[in-house]
C-alpha cells in the first residue's frame, strides 16, 4: 500500500490527512476538491493536518504540526490556485509585542484592569493560520473592517465592532482574534508607571502616535489633549506624531482611544559633540585621480547645529540655508568634512565642488521634519538634494520608536533621498532613534589612529547594534577619531570625531556615488543633472554596501565585529574598478506576493569575490510590535555546482556579541526574516553561472505604490561578473498530480558530453539543501545514478543528442507513476569529457 490514511480532519471543501510513503516517512496529503496532492514529506510524526479555505477565493492552505526532537513545530503550505502547493514553511504563532510575546490562543496575562480593552473598544488583533495574504485582508474588508498595522507572526491590528470580531473568528483562515489592549500601546516605562500607579516625573514630555496618518487623524487627538488641560507642543503633517506633556491619568485616557496607535516618553536629544586619510581610505581620492569625481553637481544637506556661512572654505560655492542656519561649531565641522573647498588642503572635503545646504536642527522649513526633508526632494524648489545627514539630535533609545517610524516614512515617500544618521557614542546599544529606522543608513565609528592601515584600528566607544529586534545596525562605519576639518571663527580643528565625524564621511561618499551614477559609469541611464539622474535610495545603499570593505573579523572575541562595523566602510575604489563587472536592479522588477525572479551572473575563473546585496524600502514598523520588519523578501544564491547560500547566513547572529558571525556567507542556512538588507559574500567563487534569486516571501503592505496591487520592488547589486542572459542551466520539472511527469533540460553548458537527471522522493528537508547536488538521496537517486549512459536516456544522457533527449523533453502520461513518487525533487547534472567541469541546475520540487 502506497499511502495509509491514519487521521483525517476536514473543512468545507476537501480535507487534509496523513499518509505513509515507502521510505517510512509521513506525508501531508491535501484533497482540495480540485486535486489530491502530497503537500509535504517528513520523517517526523505529523499531527492535526487541516485544510483551510478563504471565502470567495481559490486559495487554500494546509496547516499541521510535527513532533521533532526539539519539540512540536508548526508548518503551513499555501496553494494559490487550489492545485499546486508551495514549499512548506516552518512557523510559530507567537505574537511579537513589546508588551510581551505570547501565543494568543494561550491567553495574554498581566494586562492592568484599567488598560484592558474588555472595557470597550474596537481594535483587535487578528492572527491568520499562515502568512497574511491579500485575500485574507480582503475578506475582512468585505465585512466592513479596517485593516491597520502588521504584527508578527501572521497578524494585523484590525478596527471592527465586537460583533464583527466574532464573525471574523469563525473564518477558516483565521486562527485567533484577541483584543488590542490599551496596555499594548505604551512603551515599557509608561506601562510600568501605570502598573505602579505613580510616575517618577509627572507630568512628562510624551509622543502620542495616531492610528492613521496625517493631521486629519491627529487633530481629534490634539483637541482631546487640550480639553484635558494639557498642552500640544507639535503635530506632524504627513506622519503620526503629536508631542505633548501629559500626566499618568492623561496617558491612560489617551491609550483607551481607538484612534491612538502608540504612546512613548520623548527621549531628550543632545549633541555629541585627517580628511586626507579618510578620502584615501574610502576610495574618493582614487576615483578623483582616475575619473575626476569631486562632487560636481551633487547637492546635500547637513542638518546640525548650524554652519558658519562666512568660513573661507565655503566661499567658492556659498552654502544654501534651509530654514534657520546660525553658526555652530559642530555643524561647521560636519559641513566642512563634505563641502570644504580646500583653502587648507588638509581640510578639503569629500565633495569640494558640491553644493552644500545647511540647517539648524529642529528649525524645520515647512513646519515639520517630514515637510522639511520633502522640500529637499521637490524638483520645483532650489534644493534638489540627493542626501541628508544628521550627526546627533534625536533622542537616545534602545528601541524602534516614533522617531524611527517617522524616518522610515520620510524615506519611503522620498524614495530617491539617502539619509545618514550617527549611531551615537554611548559604548552600548543606546543610540539615536533615527538610526534604528530600517530605511536610514546608520553609521558607527571605528578609531583609525590617524593611519591608513586597518591593523591598528579598533572600536573604542561608539554606540552599537544590533537593533532590539536583531536587525544589523549600524549599516556602515567610518573614522571615529583624529579628523581634521573646519570649525567656527573661520578656523580648523584636528580633533573632531565620534560618530558625528564618521557619519559625514559616509554621507559624502554617497554623494560621490551619485555623481558616478550621473556620469553613467555603470551603463545606467542618466538625465540632465545629478538630481534628475539619481537612482532609488535602495539602489544607492545596495551598491555602497555591496562594494564596502569590512574590517577583518571572525566571531569569538573580535573587537570590530558586525555589531560595531555593520557591513564595513564605503569603498569607492572597489565600486569604480567593478563598474562593468556588476549587475544592478534599480527597483525595476516588481514581484507579487510569493513570486520570485532569478538573475544570472557569469563569474570568470580567478574572480576574487562574489558579492550580492539585496535592499528593499520597508514600510514604517508597528511600534507596539517587537519585530519591526513589515515585508520580508529573501536573497537566495546558487553556485554553478548547486551550493545554496541564503542572505546573511553566518554573517549575523541577531543578538549582541560576535559569536558565530563571520565576514563571509555560510553555505545553506535559512531565510533571514529580520533585515531589509541581505548580503551573500563568497570568497574565490566557482567559475560559471551563479543564480541570484529574489523572493517576495511575505508581503504584508504595498511597497510598490505605483500600482494598485499589493506588490513589492527591490534594489539589487551583484559584483563578481557581468549579468548573463536570462537563461541558465535548468531542469523544468512538472506534474499535474495524477501520476504524470514532464521534464526538460534547458540551456546545456558548452562542452557537455554527458549528463544525468537525478531524482529523489525524499523531500523531508528544505528544497536544495541535500548532500547530493542539493538532493536528499534515496533509493530512487541511486537508481538514476547507476542508469547506463545511452543516447536519449532521460536519466543518463549523452550529448549532443541528435534529436533525442535532452534535445526534446521527456514525459509520461497520467497514471504512469505511483503516488509514492511524490513529492519529488529533481536536478540536472552536466559534465565535460574529463569531468573537469561539472554543472548542476537548481533543485526543482513538484508535488
Amino acid at each position: 500500500m502506497v499511502a495509509l490514511t491514519i487521521s483525517t480532519c476536514a473543512w468545507a471543501q476537501g480535507d487534509a490527512h496523513i499518509g505513509i510513503d515507502p521510505n517510512g516517512h509521513q506525508l501531508v496529503i491535501a484533497d482540495t476538491g480540485l486535486r489530491t496532492a502530497n503537500v509535504h514529506e517528513t520523517k517526523y510524526p505529523v499531527l492535526q493536518p487541516v485544510l483551510r479555505t478563504v471565502p470567495d477565493s481559490s486559495i487554500v492552505a494546509v496547516t499541521w504540526s510535527e513532533q521533532q526532537p526539539s519539540g512540536l513545530v508548526d508548518y503551513y503550505s499555501i496553494s494559490l490556485d487550489g492545485k499546486t502547493f508551495l514549499p512548506a514553511k516552518a512557523t510559530n504563532y507567537v505574537l511579537k509585542l513589546r508588551f510581551g510575546e505570547y501565543d494568543p490562543m494561550q491567553g495574554i496575562p498581566g494586562v492592568p484592569p484599567h488598560l484592558d480593552a474588555n472595557q470597550g473598544g474596537n481594535l483587535w488583533i487578528v492572527q491568520f493560520w499562515t502568512q497574511a495574504l491579500p485575500a485574507y485582508r480582503d475578506a475582512l474588508r468585505d465585512l466592513g473592517a479596517s485593516v491597520h498595522m502588521h504584527l508578527w507572526n501572521h497578524s494585523n491590528v484590525v478596527e471592527m465592532s465586537p460583533a464583527m470580531a466574532a464573525a471574523v473568528q469563525a473564518m477558516p483562515h483565521v486562527r485567533a482574534v484577541v483584543a488590542y489592549h490599551p496596555a499594548f500601546k505604551l512603551d515599557e516605562t509608561l506601562l510600568q508607571e501605570q502598573i505602579a500607579g505613580y510616575a517618577a516625573q509627572d507630568p512628562k514630555q510624551i509622543n502620542v502616535v495616531s492610528l492613521r496618518r496625517g493631521l486629519a487623524a491627529q487633530n481629534p487627538i490634539a483637541d482631546r489633549i487640550r480639553a484635558m488641560g494639557a498642552p500640544v507642543h507639535a503635530t506632524s503633517p504627513g506622519v503620526w506624531q503629536i508631542r505633548s506633556t501629559l500626566s499618568l491619568a492623561q496617558v491612560a485616557e489617551l491609550a483607551r482611544r481607538d484612534d491612538v496607535q502608540w504612546i512613548e516618553i520623548e527621549s531628550p536629544g543632545r549633541y555629541t559633540a585627517d580628511m586626507d586619510i579618510a578620502k584615501v581610505f574610502h576610495g574618493s581620492t582614487y576615483v578623483f585621480n582616475n575619473a575626476g569625481f569631486d562632487g560636481t553637481g551633487v547637492r546635500g544637506e547637513i542638518c546640525d547645529t548650524g554652519t558658519q556661512a562666512s568660513h573661507p572654505e565655503f566661499q567658492a560655492i556659498p552654502l544654501i540655508p534651509h530654514g534657520v542656519n546660525n553658526a555652530g561649531s559642530h555643524g561647521t565641522s560636519t559641513y566642512g568634512q563634505i563641502f570644504a573647498s580646500g583653502v587648507n588642503a588638509q581640510a578639503k572635503g569629500i565633495c569640494p565642488n558640491g553644493q552644500g545646504i545647511a540647517n539648524q536642527y529642529q528649525n524645520w522649513a515647512g513646519g515639520s521634519e517630514y515637510n522639511h526633508t520633502s522640500q529637499l526632494s521637490n524638483p520645483a524648489l532650489q534644493y534638489r538634494a540627493v542626501f541628508q545627514t544628521f550627526s546627533g539630535f534625536t533622542g537616545l533609545t534602545t528601541t524602534y520608536n516614533s522617531g524611527s517610524q517617522t524616518a522610515d516614512q520620510i524615506l519611503f515617500d522620498n524614495s530617491r533621498m539617502t539619509m545618514t544618521q550617527s549611531q551615537s557614542n554611548t559604548g552600548n546599544q543606546n543610540s539615536r532613534s533615527r538610526a534604528w529606522g530600517k530605511n536610514c543608513v546608520a553609521v558607527g565609528g571605528i578609531s583609525h589612529g590617524n593611519t591608513l592601515t586597518k591593523a591598528d584600528d579598533a572600536w573604542t566607544g561608539a554606540s552599537v547594534g544590533p537593533a532590539s529586534d536583531g536587525r544589523v545596525k549600524p549599516e556602515l562605519a567610518s573614522f571615529y577619531d583624529n579628523i581634521f576639518t573646519t570649525t567656527t571663527t573661520s578656523n580648523y580643528t584636528s580633533g573632531f570625531g565620534g560618530t558625528s565625524g564618521a557619519t559625514p564621511i559616509v554621507a559624502g561618499h554617497f554623494g560621490i556615488f551619485y555623481q558616478m551614477w550621473h556620469n553613467g559609469i555603470f551603463n545606467n541611464p542618466t538625465s540632465t543633472s545629478v538630481f534628475d539622474s539619481r537612482p532609488e535610495n535602495t539602489t544607492a545603499r545596495a551598491m555602497i554596501v555591496a562594494s564596502a570593505t569590512q574590517w577583518p573579523f571572525s566571531g569569538g572575541a573580535s573587537n570590530i565585529h558586525r555589531d560595531r562595523q555593520g557591513w564595513g566602510h564605503p569603498d569607492l575604489q572597489r565600486l569604480y574598478d567593478n563598474r562593468l563587472n556588476l549587475l544592478y536592479i534599480n527597483e525595476t522588477d516588481v514581484l507579487a506576493p510569493l513570486s520570485s525572479t532569478i538573475h544570472v551572473i557569469n563569474v570568470s575563473s580567478g574572480e576574487p569575490e562574489f558579492r550580492a546585496t539585496l535592499c528593499w524600502r520597508d514600510n514604517p514598523g508597528t511600534l507596539s510590535g517587537s519585530q519591526h520588519l513589515i515585508n520580508d523578501m529573501d536573497l537566495r544564491v546558487t553556485s554553478p555546482s548547486g551550493m545554496v547560500y541564503w542572505g546573511n547566513n553566518g554573517m549575523t547572529n541577531g543578538v549582541s556579541g560576535s559569536a558565530g558571525e563571520n565576514e563571509w556567507t555560510s553555505v545553506g542556512g535559512s531565510p533571514d526574516t529580520t533585515n531589509s538588507l541581505e548580503n551573500v559574500f563568497v570568497q574565490n567563487p566557482q567559475a560559471g553561472p551563479w543564480l541570484v534569486e529574489v523572493i517576495a516571501s511575505n508581503i504584508n503592505q504595498d511597497n510598490h505604490v505605483e500600482t494598485g496591487a499589493l506588490d513589492a520592488d527591490y534594489a539589487l547589486c551583484v559584483i563578481g561578473g557581468p549579468a548573463g542572459p536570462p537563461t541558465f542551466f535548468n531542469l523544468d520539472l512538472q506534474t499535474n498530480g495524477n501520476g504524470d511527469i514532464f521534464f526538460e533540460v534547458q540551456n546545456i553548458p558548452a562542452g557537455t558530453n554527458q549528463g544525468w537527471c537525478l531524482f529523489s522522493s525524499d523531500t523531508s528537508g528544505p528544497q536544495g539543501g541535500g548532500a547530493v547536488f542539493g538532493l536528499y538521496p534515496d533509493f530512487l537517486t541511486l537508481q538514476t545514478l547507476i542508469s547506463p549512459l545511452a543516447a536519449g536516456n532521460p536519466l543518463h544522457w549523452s550529448y549532443p543528442a541528435a534529436g533525442l533527449f535532452p534535445d526534446v523533453p521527456f514525459s509520461l502520461p497520467a497514471g504512469s507513476l505511483p503516488p509514492a513518487f511524490f513529492p519529488l525533487d529533481g536536478v540536472a547534472i552536466a559534465t565535460d569529457p574529463g569531468f573537469a567541469s561539472v554543472s548542476s541546475s537548481p533543485v526543482r520540487r513538484v508535488n
